[in-house]
């Protein structure tokens, strides 16, 4: 019960650095876009 328990918070914490990485780079391509 626990590990399976500690395997979604892994998950969560994965797809939360996914949204964020991808947040991040949008960021930068517009202000790479903007000269």
């Amino acid at each position: 019960m626990n590990e399976g328990k500690r395997k979604k918070a892994k998950v969560t914490c994965t797809f939360a650095f996914l949204l964020e990485f991808r947040a991040f780079l949008a960021a930068w391509e517009i202000v790479i876009s903007v000269p």
